[in-house]
């Protein structure tokens, strides 16, 4: 098992990725907002909902070539994906800035809970590496 793919440490890396991911969508959106018929960015989850129902439903292997639950790949693959909705305005464009503008804050605020968490983790390693001495 690698250092970045230990339970708590790999969910927060696959978070940080999100997070990233997200802010990649609103700048896009927020330096197309006069651009028409542009279409915003959203971050889309593939297999999000099997993921969460293989981790609340039990899963019984009663044969050695049954896959087993928390594999690899079992966080759910994120990728940017256009929201063709319709859009209110004439040119086509379906942008709004004070809806990014907040998706941006939020993501922000996010992004800072989640190093916060990281840096603890690493913090609580360092110190049984070196066994509480500095």
């Amino acid at each position: 098992m690698g250092f970045l793919t230990t339970p708590g440490i790999g969910h927060l890396d696959w978070a940080l990725h999100v997070a990233g991911l997200r802010h990649q969508a609103v700048a896009h959106n927020l330096s197309n907002l006069s651009t028409p018929g542009y279409k915003r960015l959203e971050v889309a989850f593939d297999g999000v909902l099997s993921s969460a129902a293989r981790d609340l439903l039990p899963v019984a292997t009663t044969h050695p070539g049954h896959l087993q639950p928390g594999g690899a790949g079992s966080l759910p693959q994120a990728s940017l994906q256009p929201v063709t909705s319709s859009s209110a305005r004439p040119d086509g464009n379906n942008v709004d800035l004070e809806y990014e503008l907040a998706t941006l804050s939020e993501n922000t605020l996010h992004h800072q809970a989640l190093l916060r968490q990281l840096n603890q983790r690493l913090a609580a390693l360092r110190l049984a590496v070196t066994e509480g001495r500095k």
